[in-house]
């Protein structure tokens, strides 16, 4: 598969694949229109490219434990704290290097406040020489999740 622009076919595949990675062949030739063999060649390919890069589920927060979202901006000398204690910690969900008057922009999931404050203060202390503020907000409500 070229580097380029996907076509319509390769956004139909993919447009099937995110509602459901576990959508059989036949249902994705259904709704994409494409014969069976022409869809399985697409996702390999797009695999092979690394437009796909990997087939997963999607949990409900509640029902393991992790409804409570807090998202924390940091500022300060990301090379010292954004590194594999808080990249590999099972409560970051995801992390970004950020722009503007922050560096880090960090989402977590915990079970609960106590989880949550165990967290940030073992972060804080952690990372204290390097740490210059965080802001912690707390999700009230989901809107949209991917």
């Amino acid at each position: 598969m070229a580097k380029g622009p996907l076509d319509d076919a390769d956004r139909r595949v993919l447009e099937v694949l995110r509602a459901n990675a576990r959508a059989s062949l036949r249902e994705i030739s259904s709704k994409t229109g494409l014969r069976p063999s022409t869809a399985f060649n697409r996702i390999r390919k797009l695999t092979d490219a690394g437009v796909i890069e990997r087939f997963t589920i999607r949990v409900n927060p509640a029902a393991v434990g992790e409804d409570f979202v807090v998202f924390v901006l940091v500022s300060g000398l990301p090379e010292k704290f954004a590194d594999e204690w808080v990249l590999r910690n099972k409560h970051v969900a995801e992390a970004y290097g950020v722009t503007g008057e922050y560096d880090l922009l960090l989402k977590l999931r915990f079970a609960g406040k106590g989880e949550f404050n165990d967290f940030i203060i073992d972060f804080r202390e952690r990372y204290k020489r390097s740490i210059t503020r965080t802001v912690s907000m707390i999700e009230t409500v989901t809107l949209k999740r991917d």
